[in-house]
């Protein structure tokens, strides 16, 4: 998440929040996209890192086999966004979208109105549509146009409206996609290209604990990433105490002799700790993609 704090104006660093998290969820429906689609892989495994973002582990044999040489293709194919802090406009797309960008942009479209008028109100200082200006050729006419405008919103239906009226200005270098560009600058996915292509690279493994949080690092369901809640994800803490409630209200029924028998007992006893915490839904998760590649 860190990567996007130019985009955020929510939180900074390694804070997150319920208004930026739908990043990462717009990220993973991408890239699990992409994956499943364009390259044929069939095993991912989506798990939250335990602060501020995702990893996806791609166990396909011939993902896993892959050189260096051939994971920094994937992720090149992957990266839309380029360019350091200082460069105003970060994506260039051709004049003919490939299948994978528009499929990404449907994704993007989906939750933009949302998550940057609505949850970031991204439009709503100076600065920030400073940026969106400096993106497209024209910037006086957008300049004057944003000044008359008060919400995101309004100024966000003026840009929809901004290409019909930039081509009677006559500008030139105009490109055909900006509003797409506005689109994927603000939305599309930061993948952390060291973690992908090095093999020798260091990962957080599924079910670890993060140093920081405490929070458990959990497989993400792609099918209800929407209700994905990182704010819920347990802790060793919360675990614990989960635990000790559950065998606390066991001992309890364990003591009406009357209603159980010896042989329930023994049954009710031997359930397994996770299954005693809110860990039981991750860690069905984690067993059905296992069974899965095996």
């Amino acid at each position: 998440m860190t990567d996007y704090d130019e985009v955020r104006t929510c939180c900074s660093g390694a804070d997150i929040c319920k208004k930026c998290w739908p990043f990462m969820t717009v990220a993973l429906k991408i890239l699990d996209r992409a994956l499943r689609e364009d390259f044929g892989f069939n095993h991912l495994l989506w798990v939250y890192s335990g602060r501020r973002g995702i990893h996806c582990w791609v166990c396909d044999k011939e993902a896993r086999e892959l050189s260096s040489a051939a994971r920094s293709a994937i992720v090149e194919y992957l990266s839309v966004i380029k360019g350091g802090e200082y460069k105003a406009k970060k994506v260039h797309l051709p004049e003919t979208l490939h299948p994978s960008l528009k499929q990404a942009d449907k994704i993007i479209s989906k939750y933009f109105e949302d998550l940057m008028l609505n949850k970031q109100d991204f439009l709503a200082t100076q600065d920030n549509c400073e940026k969106i200006i400096a993106i497209l050729n024209g910037k006086e006419f957008l300049k004057s146009s944003f000044k008359e405008s008060k919400s995101s919103q309004e100024k966000w239906e003026i840009m929809n409206q901004i290409d019909d009226v930039v081509m009677q200005k006559g500008v030139k270098n105009r490109s055909k996609h900006f509003i797409t560009e506005v689109k994927f600058q603000l939305c599309y996915p930061r993948l952390d290209i060291n973690v992908t292509k090095g093999l020798n690279h260091l990962l957080k493994a599924p079910f670890c604990v993060h140093p920081k949080t405490g929070r458990v690092c959990v497989p993400i369901d792609v099918k209800t990433v929407d209700s994905f809640d990182p704010f819920s994800v347990p802790t060793i803490s919360s675990l614990c105490r989960e635990i000790d409630e559950y065998d606390a209200s066991l001992k309890e029924v364990n003591k009406l002799e009357d209603i159980m028998d010896e042989g329930q007992k023994s049954i009710a006893t031997k359930i397994e700790d996770y299954n005693k915490t809110s860990m039981r839904t991750s860690i069905e998760i984690f067993r059905k993609f296992v069974k899965n590649l095996v």
